[in-house]
């Protein structure tokens, strides 16, 4: 795959074909020896995202538990850049005390279809 994508061809310009020999490891043929290829392969540009979730990122915090009344998000441990200062974050949803203050303002299923596409339910405030 990642010799399939221009814009990382220069990164394994040394690679001839890569092999599955065994389900937790790879044998790479080279053209020439090139003594990078095991620090290029380490950098971020060689990360995946995951075949079967491709919205799932390696972002500096990761997605750990959603339910109705908790959303936490933990420090990702493989991040490329600087390590957030916390180690989680978490959003408790205490419907009662939100609607005491706030009235209804988002549905839970709505909420939920917010969360799933990553934008408004409807786009208009109060829905």
């Amino acid at each position: 795959m990642l010799l399939q994508l221009p814009a990382l061809d220069q990164l394994f310009i040394s690679v001839k074909r890569i092999e599955v020999t065994h389900p937790q490891c790879l044998t790479f043929f080279l053209h020439r020896p090139d003594y990078w290829l095991a620090h290029r392969l380490a950098s971020y540009c060689s990360h995946l995202a995951h075949p079967q979730f491709p919205l799932i990122g390696t972002g500096p915090f990761r997605l750990t538990q959603f339910t109705a009344e908790l959303v936490r998000l933990e420090s990702h441990d493989y991040y490329h850049l600087r390590h957030p200062l916390l180690k989680a974050v978490e959003y408790w949803i205490t419907p009662p005390l939100c609607r005491k203050r706030f009235g209804n303002q988002l549905s839970a299923s709505r909420a939920n279809h917010h969360w799933q596409t990553g934008g408004a339910a409807t786009g208009q405030p109060g829905q």
